[in-house]
């Protein structure tokens, strides 16, 4: 099945690998998916503007203040990490990587 139209490459790029590791039927389950990718794209885009602007900025009285970009970006990994658990993805055991302490 084709990745929804308006995914960016990370939204397009986990719908694949999501697709081709797992069985999804349920239409709720895509819409769930599309979501979750939709959730990678904003992220990235908030990566890419943090990257561009940097973490702070200067207001107009001159106080240092966070990047508005960084909330959204951290709102929007929550949701996609909660939209995977809704679905049921998670990382085999097999595949985790051992811990270091």
């Amino acid at each position: 099945m084709q990745a929804p139209k308006g995914l960016k490459a990370a939204g397009k790029k986990f719908w694949k690998s999501v697709l081709s590791e797992n069985i999804v039927e349920k239409s709720h389950d895509f819409a769930i998916l599309e979501q979750a990718c939709q959730c990678l794209d904003n992220a990235e885009e908030c990566r890419e503007k943090i990257e561009k602007d940097g973490m702070f900025r200067r207001n107009q009285a001159g106080n240092l203040v966070e990047n508005a970009a960084i909330k959204v970006e951290k709102d929007e990994k929550r949701l996609f990490l909660l939209l995977c658990r809704e679905m049921g993805l998670t990382v085999k055991k097999e595949n985790r990587r051992k811990r270091l302490y």
